[in-house]
């Protein structure tokens, strides 16, 4: 007698509805996490970097340099916590050093550029040594941050603008900012 073999149909294997549910709302979930913390630790509230100041300077006398950070338009009301302001120096054949300061403006209209230390009176109501936790408004009418600058031989000082390690908010990072400066003794 013959054999009868009966198969149940199968079903083909296929994802169900919510396990490919339960994947898209996790890998949204893991996406919003991810953006998120890329936002809040990669802050934008300072003006970005950019080019070219040049200046001379006498062996052994310092020069003050604008150093050009300030906050964005959209960053103008907000204080930032400056935590540390380091200079990015591709050069330093004139073994200068760079000393930061703050210039509390005074209700001028004009700022400091580059000149004398003693020049900064003109712009300043105050001058102090840039704390380590810094808090102020960062703007040209607001706060000004100056970097002294003092070659001790003939040579070059290239700085490729500052990384500024800042909070502001709930944001917290380091950004590239200020000016390329050259001094030259």
């Amino acid at each position: 007698m013959a054999e009868l073999v009966r198969s149940t149909p199968t079903r083909p294997a296929t994802t169900s509805r919510r396990t490919v549910t339960a994947l898209v709302l996790t890998a949204l979930v893991v996406t919003a996490i991810a953006g998120s913390g890329y936002w809040l630790s990669h802050p934008t509230s300072l003006e970005t970097y950019g080019s070219g100041l040049e200046a001379t300077a006498a062996i052994g006398h310092t020069i003050a340099i604008d150093t050009t950070i300030s906050a964005t338009h959209e960053a103008s009301s907000a204080q930032v916590t400056l935590h540390s302001l380091k200079p990015r120096i591709t050069e330093n054949t004139s073994d200068a050093t760079v000393v930061f300061v703050v210039c509390q403006r005074n209700a001028g209209d004009t700022a400091v550029g580059t000149g004398q230390p003693s020049d900064l009176a003109e712009y300043c109501t105050r001058v102090d040594p840039l704390p380590r936790s810094f808090k102020a408004h960062l703007g040209f009418t607001t706060n000004q941050i100056v970097a002294l600058v003092t070659p001790r031989k003939a040579g070059r000082l290239h700085i490729a603008g500052y990384d500024a390690t800042y909070r502001t908010g709930l944001r917290r990072g380091t950004q590239h900012v200020g000016l390329e400066t050259t001094v030259t003794t």
